[in-house]
């Protein structure tokens, strides 16, 4: 992630935050992005809507094997144990201050 070319027209950026915060405003973005037509409610089959559909319904749920597991900003504060911390901030402390995770090194 060091080497990404953030800020290029041909990529849209987005947070993992930004689609659990808003879902529909981003996830419709992404397809107008992509070239695909918007959301079409009457169309419950589309390949938007079905990932759209997907992609929200377990949001807030707990679940260790779900992709989200809460669904919620920041729960991998609850995930991380103090060994598993330091080793993140020698690693990539300077990439969380960067891309705005983090304010300072003293998370």
């Amino acid at each position: 992630m060091y080497d990404w070319p953030y800020n290029s027209a041909n990529i849209l950026e987005k947070r993992m935050e930004d689609f659990i915060g808003n879902p529909e405003e981003h996830l419709i973005e992404l397809f107008e992005f992509l070239g695909c037509l918007p959301l079409d409610r009457d169309a419950p089959h589309a390949p938007a809507q079905v990932f759209y559909n997907r992609a929200t319904a377990r949001l807030g749920q707990r679940s260790a094997h779900h992709h989200y597991r809460a669904g919620t900003p920041g729960d991998w504060r609850n995930h991380f144990f103090e060994e598993l911390t330091a080793g993140f901030k020698t690693q990539y402390n300077e990439l969380l201050i960067r891309l705005g995770y983090e304010d300072n090194a003293d998370w």
